[in-house]
């Protein structure tokens, strides 16, 4: 990961950590940088109904901004990284080819690592 691409995902993570602060109910918050800069979100606020996954890939299909270059999936807290659902993975994939290089920051021991859309996925 370079500098640059690390600095662009904590800034994305500090963002994440404003949307869960903003929305106290929110159970999970996904926010996706696309290659325009742009930023999208969604938040989940009620986890067996699932974040509104497919308004999110619509709002990207609609403003013609399909090219994700990092997506952040945040639990309650702040703190908990994780991937969002594999559906999610899938069709941003479906969406955008070039979507397999989206970078997922997660946490590692002691350290925040970034793994691509793509190595997050099972190998067919």
């Amino acid at each position: 990961m370079t500098d640059r691409q690390k600095d662009q995902l904590l800034g994305l993570l500090e963002q994440a950590k404003g949307l869960m602060e903003a929305e106290p109910t929110a159970q999970q918050v996904i926010v996706v940088k696309t290659a325009k800069d742009n930023v999208y979100h969604v938040s989940n606020q009620n986890v067996e109904n699932g974040a509104d996954e497919d308004g999110l890939l619509r709002q990207l299909r609609d403003g013609e901004d399909t090219q994700v270059q990092a997506v952040v999936c945040m639990w309650q807290g702040g703190e908990a990284l994780d991937v969002p659902s594999i559906r999610f993975r899938q069709l941003l994939l479906e969406l955008d080819p070039r979507n397999g290089d989206a970078l997922l920051p997660l946490q590692g021991e002691n350290v925040l690592v970034a793994r691509t859309l793509r190595e997050t996925l099972p190998e067919k």
